[in-house]
């Protein structure tokens, strides 16, 4: 008998019983994507920028309209670079944190830059400007997170003359073109300035962010609207859920007209009425399962664009800083899992300055390569995600190249529990697994062939059983078991894409 599997794009799902998971769906997965009718190993990424002055904790990339630049910084020091100068623009000894960081974003050309310590701050792009407290904000006021939307920037968390009260925000006055705001002082009746305490929930204010016409403030279980109005008050808030928040700052981005938002137990997308999981029953379990409780405020998430992906980074048990990132490919709605190839504090995504992919810098064969040469990875249309070590001075242009920075990525994915037939008191023998594999001739993909005789007892695998790409069509094996699971595993520096497979296999009695 022979069983033909050739929609195999589902994705990644570990949480369902592999039992019951259909055809199409992987129970583990490791540096392999769902896309374009095949699995496919996931690219790598090449390190950028040189080697930075600092290891970054955070980044941030903004252009003058004429050069694009990166703003890094460690715990202390902030630096600024145009992809191949390095230059100290801080104006004073910081003091983020490694759970919280630097918070911010761009307003009016200025990158605004908060430690939670100081005072908030900006920088005008240039490496000959140094960052600067944020002009007319008040005296004995801190925040611990500060975000803009609009004309207006958005402070929460606020300790205002020694006083700390986690659910207070304040807005700005609205600025004039080009320009910070000119006031905070939300007791002037001829300014815009506000201030508000979202007290209805005890929960503390976590992160904001804008969404169409609006600004979605989000506490840790619970989110709100703040919706422009013509009057001195300047904001209404109103509560839309009462049950779902933000794990931790950088865990919510825009997604089209919705926004993407990792909670306290759940990955959602929202619009600002209506909330959807797309991780129930395929990786909620399993990721929330996985994340390292005592690092969870260091899990970021990042979009990357050009593949229409959207990055999780988020901390493994014995990791500081995220070593994994949850994918969810949004064109084709499958997850998948990947190594970061190293501890990655942050991501962020801007344009790669002063590199292009070159002839003498390709590895493989000439006819595996899927780039074009002198292919410049700068271009004013699309950004690149960009990934910060946290345990080197070193930043990395992730979706490049077949490796980590040189350092060959194993990838695998294994589909468990495989019931072939519905006549589940038979052993079944597999004798043959034909892999549909695309690749470099010459490669190897090693396939393991499990087997146990109930669906909870221990798989014993067999193998590797080696496929040589351009050589082989199938590989010859003698596994015999109730219940089957196939791996495939692949360590090189090359493509590679499984299209499906098939198993031959006869019945081998009842026992």
């Amino acid at each position: 008998m022979r069983a033909s599997i050739d929609d195999i794009t589902k994705g990644f799902a570990p949480d369902p019983v592999d039992l019951q998971l259909p055809d199409g769906f992987f129970s583990d997965s490791r540096n392999f994507r769902y896309r374009d009718a095949a699995v496919e190993k996931c690219k790598g990424q090449s390190a950028v920028f040189g080697s930075l002055s600092v290891t970054p904790m955070w980044a941030a990339s903004i252009g003058d309209g004429i050069t694009s630049y990166w703003l890094y910084g460690n715990e202390a020091v902030l630096y600024a670079t145009d992809g191949t100068t390095h230059a100290n623009v801080s104006s004073a000894s910081y003091n983020a944190g490694p759970d919280l960081g630097y918070t911010g974003g761009q307003f009016h050309g200025y990158q605004i830059v908060n430690d939670a310590v100081l005072p908030p701050a900006s920088w005008q792009p240039s490496l000959s400007n140094t960052v600067q407290q944020l002009a007319n904000w008040p005296a004995s006021t801190f925040c611990k997170v500060i975000r803009p939307f609009r004309d207006q920037l958005i402070a929460l968390r606020l300790t205002e003359s020694g006083t700390y009260n986690p659910r207070v925000l304040r807005w700005s006055d609205i600025a004039g073109v080009g320009a910070l705001p000119g006031s905070w002082d939300y007791t002037d009746p001829t300014n815009f300035a506000g201030r508000t305490e979202l007290g209805e929930t005890e929960d503390y204010l976590v992160d904001c962010l804008p969404m169409r016409d609006v600004n979605i403030v989000y506490k840790q279980f619970s989110t709100y609207l703040m919706q422009p109005i013509q009057t001195n008050d300047s904001f209404a808030f109103r509560q839309l859920f009462s049950q779902a928040g933000l794990l931790a700052e950088n865990c919510a981005r825009a997604f089209g007209a919705q926004h993407f938002v990792i909670t306290s137990d759940d990955i959602i997308l929202h619009d600002g009425a209506n909330v959807q999981s797309i991780a129930d029953k395929r990786v909620k379990r399993w990721f929330f399962s996985t994340l390292n409780a005592s690092r969870y405020q260091r899990t970021w998430v990042a979009p990357d664009f050009k593949n229409q992906t959207m990055w999780i980074g988020f901390c493994e048990t014995g990791h500081d800083f995220p070593n994994l990132a949850l994918c969810w490919d949004w064109a084709n709605n499958a997850w998948f899992v990947r190594e970061l190839g190293a501890d990655m504090a942050h991501a962020a995504p801007g344009i790669v300055i002063g590199s292009e992919l070159t002839f003498d810098g390709q590895t493989g064969s000439f006819d595996s390569l899927t780039t074009t040469f002198d292919e410049s990875t700068f271009t004013p249309f699309n950004n690149r995600l960009v990934l910060f070590a946290g345990t080197a001075k070193a930043a990395y242009q992730a979706e490049s190249g077949e490796t980590f920075n040189g350092t060959t990525m194993t990838c695998y994915a294994t589909r468990s529990n495989i019931g072939l037939t519905r006549d589940l008191n038979s052993i079944k023998r597999i004798q043959r697994v034909y892999p549909k594999v695309l690749g470099t001739a010459g490669d190897t993909v090693a396939i393991y062939v499990g087997s146990k005789s109930s669906p909870d007892g221990t798989t014993t695998f067999s193998g590797p059983f080696n496929y040589t790409i351009g050589t082989d069509y199938k590989i010859d094996c003698r596994v015999s078991g109730r219940w089957i699971t196939l791996k495939m595993q692949y360590a090189g520096a090359n493509t590679v894409k499984l299209a499906g497979y098939d198993l031959e296999f006869v019945h081998d009695g009842y026992r």
